[in-house]
């Protein structure tokens, strides 16, 4: 065998090898259908149940495609046959448009006759520069549709340490090892940009406390915070916010000696809601209407450099005939916690996540 065949050789298992090790140690993105989830639901409204083991996920952008349905096509609260319990929820409207920076969502609903895709993927093009796909055309001039879509991303101005040991995460009587960032040990003069990134809302001890995690945005906050649950997602978010307000805590920064570590989240889930799948309207005007398609995409990250979070809904109708401690505290979500993503204007989260369990995080 001639030189140059076996230099071609070599250098060709050279490269497979390469491509192998990069592939390998490339960690996977946990994208998938929510239904091949086993410990973590997703929510249209914040009203669900937080149950124990269980991973809950809020994104607002179902509950705006909603909300402009119902103010645009229907003209009032949306009435299904057979309802199920989340349409009384969806029709309360807590989260809104006011919850969110006008240049980070759109909302929009119509008729197939009135170029309502045309429309929609104008602003899609234009505002989000192909963060999202662009929606395929209605079939027939009198199908409607619903469509909301969010992003954020919140970087921070200086990224958070690697955490060097994994967080042994708690979820009920298990443990498992899952990648984390935040400050191995807080030294003032070694971290001094990084503390300008941090506030302490309320520490009573290590298993209860609430910081939040100031990116370039200045608009927004993320609130990351260890405490015990309530009944459903809105009363533990109306807590968090309502400590955050109260909180007497004499200083909202770090001190020496004292820990920061937060787990990597990363994924991306679809999510469709069958229980509205051919429900007939019972609104005047629209009973020979039902709802055909109702998903929602939720994508979210969040490691030392920032949070990113990109989400769409639609919702598709068609005509089918009819106290102080001594010692450094430790930050450390080892165990249960909320964390959100909120407009410091805003009444509600537009983003909210239970995590209960590990499923969500980088191992």
């Amino acid at each position: 065998m001639s030189f140059k065949k076996v230099f071609k050789i070599l250098f060709i298992l050279l490269l497979t090898a390469m491509f192998s090790c990069s592939k390998s140690n490339k960690k996977p993105l946990l994208k998938l259908s929510s239904n091949q989830l086993k410990k973590t639901s997703i929510s249209s409204n914040m009203e669900e149940s937080i149950k124990k083991g269980v991973n809950l996920i809020y994104c607002s952008t179902f509950q705006l495609a909603w909300n402009k349905l119902k103010t645009k096509i229907i003209g009032g609260n949306i009435k299904l046959r057979n309802q199920p319990p989340m349409v009384a929820n969806l029709n309360k409207s807590l989260s809104t448009s006011r919850d969110i920076s006008q240049s980070d969502y759109l909302a929009q609903a119509g008729y197939g006759k009135d170029g309502i895709i045309k429309k929609i993927n104008s602003i899609i093009k234009n505002r989000f520069s192909g963060k999202f796909p662009l929606l395929t055309p209605l079939k027939n001039k009198t199908d409607i549709i619903s469509y909301a879509c969010l992003y954020k991303n919140l970087e921070f101005k200086n990224d958070f340490e690697k955490l060097t040991n994994k967080i042994i995460f708690i979820s009920g009587k298990k443990s498992f090892k899952i990648s984390g960032f935040g400050i191995n040990k807080f030294v003032e003069k070694t971290h001094k940009k990084l503390s300008k990134q941090i506030r302490v809302n309320d520490y009573k001890n290590k298993d209860d406390f609430i910081i939040c995690l100031l990116s370039k945005t200045k608009s927004d906050t993320i609130i990351l915070a260890k405490i015990s649950p309530q009944e459903n997602m809105l009363q533990t978010i109306e807590t968090v916010i309502h400590r955050i307000k109260t909180t007497k805590i004499k200083t909202s920064e770090l001190k020496d000696d004292e820990t920061l570590h937060i787990p990597k989240i990363d994924f991306d889930l679809t999510h469709s809601y069958p229980q509205l799948y051919e429900k007939r309207f019972l609104n005047k005007g629209f009973k020979k209407y039902s709802i055909t398609k109702a998903v929602q995409n939720i994508r979210f990250k969040l490691n030392e450099k920032g949070a990113i979070l990109k989400s769409d809904a639609k919702i598709m109708m068609k005509l089918t005939g009819a106290p102080s401690m001594e010692g450094p505290r430790k930050f450390v979500f080892n165990k249960p916690f909320l964390l959100m993503m909120k407009l410091k204007k805003g009444k509600y989260p537009y983003f909210a996540l239970w995590i209960d369990n590990p499923e969500l995080l980088v191992k």
